[in-house]
């Protein structure tokens, strides 16, 4: 056996635990001068909207998912990294080179791009679809047609778990459009019943004032103990809200028809 066919070493899965992430590519360098790190200021309030996508999956293991419009497959890689079975899950997006991270990250989950309805029409139904910050970027002519292939991978009964941008917050220039209780269950009624809908994401001045004062302070956002703290106090105070009017962003359960 040579060197290279030998099981890790304690250093090596050091090594290799790291290559979870990208992490060479987080400083920026331009010839002269290095940027020691990036800092993704919305990277709680997204993994806040995946992890109301992963608590309201189904119990136990009998089950596949498709996450369409998967990008980089992030919600793929937290479900496998869960242990739910890897050879049922599947990541749909329309752009392939969306995929190349999704490919290197999760080698193990199979992976297509292309048109909607035509995955649609190759694939056994699936018992659940995900559609994370997915619908806001969906053309308005071709709006219906998608909510029909995503209903067409769906067996009956099957469960849809969507997050989407509210019209409570201002419409990004990457967005078509922004939603309501309303205007959601409007879209979704010809093909799905609403099972339930919660509003999460604050748009408390607190919290804004909050991140603009750490964009200016952004070198110390970096230490672990105070990203710990920060996410802590995210999902205790800021997380979930009761009214729609307080929130910015909304998760729906939905069962097809």
């Amino acid at each position: 056996m040579s060197e290279f066919e030998n099981p890790s070493s304690d250093a090596q899965i050091v090594q290799e635990n790291e290559y979870e992430f990208p992490y060479h590519y987080l400083a920026q360098f331009d010839g002269t001068k290095v940027k020691d790190f990036r800092r993704w200021s919305w990277s709680t309030r997204y993994f806040a909207g995946l992890r109301l996508v992963i608590e309201k999956l189904p119990t136990g293991s009998d089950w596949t998912l498709a996450d369409i419009g998967c990008g980089d497959g992030r919600l793929l890689h937290e479900l496998s990294k869960r242990n739910y079975y890897k050879e049922k899950l599947f990541g749909h997006d329309y752009y392939e080179p969306a995929l190349y991270f999704a490919r290197a990250f999760n080698p193990d989950i199979n992976f297509s791009s292309g048109n909607l309805a035509d995955f649609a029409k190759g694939m056994e139904p699936f018992d659940v679809v995900t559609l994370v910050e997915v619908l806001e970027h969906v053309e308005l002519y071709e709006r219906a047609d998608f909510i029909c292939a995503v209903s067409d991978l769906l067996r009956p009964g099957g469960k849809l778990l969507l997050t989407v941008p509210h019209a409570n917050k201002p419409l990004s220039e990457k967005h078509i459009e922004h939603f309501s209780a309303e205007s959601l269950e409007k879209i979704l009624s010809s093909h799905f019943s609403i099972k339930e809908i919660i509003f999460f994401d604050s748009k408390s001045r607190l919290l804004r004032w909050s991140e603009r004062l750490l964009s200016v302070c952004e070198n110390y956002v970096t230490f672990p103990i105070f990203q710990s703290y920060l996410s802590r106090l995210y999902f205790r105070h800021f997380w979930r809200v009761k009214r729609e009017r307080d929130c910015l962003r909304m998760f729906v359960s939905a069962e097809k028809k």
